[in-house]
């Protein structure tokens, strides 16, 4: 079976010549040939612009969603196989025609003993080992790579393969995906306009998928919306919110929000098929806010250092080049406001710079990116007028605000801390240079010299501590009068009055101790 596979594999190669080069346009079509396996592998792959240039990434993302349907006798085997042999002890019946077809499974909808009309995604025959045997041959064909094309490096197949079959197991595990849509639902019911299916938890299986049934329109049908009275500026700005919040508030967020996974019926925005899911952590987050707050800044050194920061270093840097290309890029962006700039596409620009350098940017990272690329294609479908920066710079201000009240605060318990133990430096540090000291000679002058040594030093310590004390005071009390708090005296938040009049006491002490001989 093995051989046979991969006879089959090169002859679909050798039919499109693939020795004479691969181009985006071949890549594709021989991947959509080698059938589901590679397809899906094909529809990952679109999701790494960080790792192929953006001209591959372009030409996979039209990777067909819908493959040849397994025959329904097919899909009773499957169904008997999940449950002990008789499906029909828990369905009353399964509409033969499916709702749809992709590369690992297919949906259709159904009916339970008691009447609950439901949808089943049932896995393909046989899908597990088939995709397992195609890994280890594309494992075995990648060592080709680099005579095919130069624009993929040969070093990184092998891990992207790893990865993209990570991937794989995951969408084939259905009780997962169960999991991906309990998650997403719980942090998503507080809105009342979104809608999240419900999983049959009882019925559900490792190949077997049992939903509530769903009805309504998918968004991009915006005749039939418009027929219904929806104001389509409205849903769009729902729409846009919502994903701003799933990925800001909960860092977990639908990966794949194309029009065919988000409906609206009854006011309500569906979104289905959870296969695909992304995490970014607040690591990420941040990377992206101070990317996007260089960007608009005009801060070229201040992205080169985010960018080299946050980045994977994946061989040698021309900093000089790196320097001049993010001049070049954010210039484009200078005099545009954000009515005027699509976030999808400078994303999907600094990627294709970042790859250029050798500088791999972090996977949570990219499957963001992809989210807002696709979810911008659909704004632009029912709502053009609806800039997704605007809403996402708009919830980042008010995220870093909290974040920075979470870094004042830690910052002051630590200040708080250091000023309980500041009267005791100099006292410990008198101590270790007293036993320095009578480590080092026994002699008479160690009580005169060693005397007036640590008061010296006593002092200057003293001092020493007030001045950081002082500097540290009048940082945290400017960066309070700068934040989003409340003001309480004179314009100035009570944070920035009390370090203010800490300061000041602490002034005068340092000053009293000049004024002093003891």
């Amino acid at each position: 079976m093995k051989q046979g596979r991969l006879n089959q594999i090169i002859a679909v190669l050798r039919k499109h010549r693939i020795n004479r080069g691969l181009t985006p346009i071949k890549l594709r079509v021989i991947l959509d040939d080698l059938g589901p396996t590679f397809v899906k592998f094909g529809q990952i792959l679109s999701m790494r612009q960080d790792l192929i240039p953006l001209e591959y990434v372009k030409e996979l993302e039209k990777l067909r969603m819908d493959v040849k349907p397994m025959t329904f006798a097919t899909v009773e085997k499957q169904l008997n196989r999940a449950y002990d042999g008789d499906y029909r002890r828990y369905f009353r019946s399964v509409v033969e025609n499916p709702i749809g077809s992709a590369s690992i499974a297919q949906v259709h909808e159904a009916y339970l003993e008691d009447g609950s009309h439901v949808v089943i995604k049932v896995q393909r025959q046989n899908i597990y080992r088939q995709m397992e045997q195609d890994v280890k041959i594309i494992k075995r064909l990648s060592r080709f790579v680099g005579l095919a094309t130069d624009k993929i490096k040969p070093q990184e197949v092998n891990l992207l393969i790893d990865e993209m079959w990570l991937v794989a197991q995951e969408e084939m595990d259905f009780v997962v995906e169960a999991n991906n849509i309990d998650e997403f639902y719980l942090n998503n019911r507080q809105y009342n306009y979104i809608k999240v299916p419900q999983v049959n938890v009882p019925l559900t299986r490792p190949t077997v998928l049992v939903m509530e049934h769903v009805t309504g329109l998918y968004i991009d049908d915006v005749v039939n919306l418009e027929k219904e009275g929806y104001d389509l500026t409205e849903i769009a700005h729902k729409l846009t919110v919502n994903y701003v919040n799933q990925i800001l508030d909960f860092g977990y967020f639908h990966a794949d929000p194309h029009p065919g996974n988000i409906m609206v019926d009854e006011g309500k925005i569906i979104w289905i098929d959870f296969g695909m899911m992304g995490r970014i952590t607040s690591r990420d987050r941040k990377l992206v806010a101070d990317a996007l707050s260089a960007i608009l800044e005009h801060d070229i050194y201040q992205l080169k250092m985010v960018l080299l920061s946050y980045g994977k270093i994946q061989g040698d840097v021309d900093h000089t080049k790196l320097y001049d290309d993010l001049d070049l890029f954010v210039t484009k962006y200078v005099d545009l406001d954000f009515s005027n700039i699509n976030l999808g596409v400078v994303v999907e620009e600094l990627f294709s710079l970042t790859n250029n350098h050798a500088i791999g940017l972090p996977s949570g990272v990219t499957m963001f990116a992809r989210g807002i690329m696709t979810l911008e294609g659909v704004l632009a479908t029912i709502a053009p007028e609806t800039n997704f920066l605007e809403v996402f710079a708009y919830r980042l201000h008010s995220v870093n605000g909290e974040l920075i009240k979470k870094e004042f605060q830690t910052l002051l318990n630590n200040l708080l801390l250091s000023l309980r133990s500041a009267p005791s430096i100099p006292k410990n540090i008198n101590n270790s240079l007293r036993m320095l000291l009578r480590g080092q000679t026994k002699l008479a002058v160690e009580y005169n010299f060693g005397y007036s040594a640590t008061k010296l030093v006593e002092k200057t310590v003293y001092r020493l501590v007030l001045t950081f004390l002082i500097g540290i005071l009048l940082v945290c009390g400017t960066m309070a009068a700068t934040g989003p708090m409340p003001a309480w005296i004179l314009g100035l938040p009570v944070l920035s009055v009390g370090a203010y009049l800490m300061a000041l006491i602490l002034g005068a002490l340092l000053w009293w101790s000049f004024r002093t001989k003891k």
